[in-house]
């Protein structure tokens, strides 16, 4: 929801004054994904996003127009484990963030 997203916001900016991160985002069909990522995006240094595997997704394209016609640099990538390589190649603090599903998926790749 966009107020847990304010609030994954807040504790990020407080935890890392200043940073910028790379953020890796999916989100359910019929979610409010616009608010959601309207709360986070201020602290993002680049936008993945992708689809769900295992529950119907909005399009990782729609999302990421979405994005770019607010002026944030994204990339869509098929799949999670696309995501979370993208994530891996950013030196700074990254997120994941949107659905509990795609957290549950890429904490399942993470050693």
């Amino acid at each position: 929801t966009e107020e847990s997203t304010a609030r994954l916001a807040e504790e990020l900016a407080r935890r890392w004054p200043g940073r910028r991160f790379a953020i890796l985002f999916a989100s359910a069909r019929g979610k409010r994904w616009r608010e959601a990522l309207s709360r986070i995006v201020p602290l993002a240094d680049q936008v993945v996003v992708t689809e769900l595997s295992d529950t119907t997704s909005e399009d990782a394209g729609t999302i990421s127009d979405w994005l770019r016609s607010r002026g944030v640099r994204v990339r869509a990538v098929p799949g999670a484990a696309d995501g979370l390589a993208r994530l891996r190649e950013h030196a700074g603090p990254r997120v994941v963030t949107g659905s509990f599903h795609l957290v549950g998926e890429v904490r399942a790749q993470v050693p």
